[in-house]
C-alpha cells in the first residue's frame, strides 16, 4: 500500500500550465513504440496506488476497489495508440479517472485527471512513471 507521507511530499503544483489528459492526447503524435512490459506493470501498480490514495477517506470506495481489482484498467501498449482518454468511474468516489498513455523520452508515461464530483476543487492531475507518481495540478474542478 502507498506511503501517504512520501506520496504527499512529491507534490509539484503547476496549475497555470495544466493541460488535461484529453488535450495532451489530442495534441500528441500516436506512438509506435512498444514499451517494456515490466514498465507498464509498474505504471499499473502505481496507478492502483493512486486510486487507493484518492479514495483514502471513503470506505465504500476502498471496498469497491478491493472487490473489483479484476475490473481496474490494465495498462498495455494498446493504450498508446488511442487519441482519446479512457475513463474509469469509481463508485463511492462520485467521480473517477480519465487516463492516457503517452511517450516521454522513449519511456511510457501515464497521465491521469481525477475528481470527486461532490467536492469542489477536487480535480487533480498526475504523471505516473514506472518509478513515481507526481501531482502536476490540483484544485481545477
Amino acid at each position: 500500500m502507498i506511503d501517504i507521507a512520501e506520496f504527499e511530499s512529491k507534490y509539484k503544483k503547476e496549475i497555470e500550465d495544466h493541460k488535461s489528459v484529453s488535450e495532451l492526447m489530442k495534441s500528441r503524435e500516436v506512438t509506435t513504440t512498444t514499451f517494456d512490459e515490466s514498465d507498464l506493470k509498474a505504471i499499473q501498480h502505481n496507478f492502483y496506488d493512486l486510486m487507493y490514495y484518492r479514495c483514502r477517506n471513503a470506505e465504500s470506495c476502498i471496498k469497491w476497489l478491493d472487490e473489483n481489482m479484476n475490473e481496474l484498467p490494465k495498462i498495455t501498449n494498446e493504450l498508446s495508440s488511442l487519441t482519446e482518454p479512457e475513463w474509469i468511474g469509481i463508485p463511492g468516489m462520485y467521480g473517477g479517472f480519465a487516463y492516457g498513455l503517452l511517450e516521454r523520452d522513449g519511456k511510457p508515461l501515464l497521465i491521469t485527471d481525477s475528481w470527486v464530483r461532490v467536492v469542489g476543487g477536487s480535480g487533480q492531475s498526475h504523471e505516473i512513471t514506472p518509478s513515481d507518481v507526481t501531482i502536476v495540478a490540483e484544485g481545477y474542478v
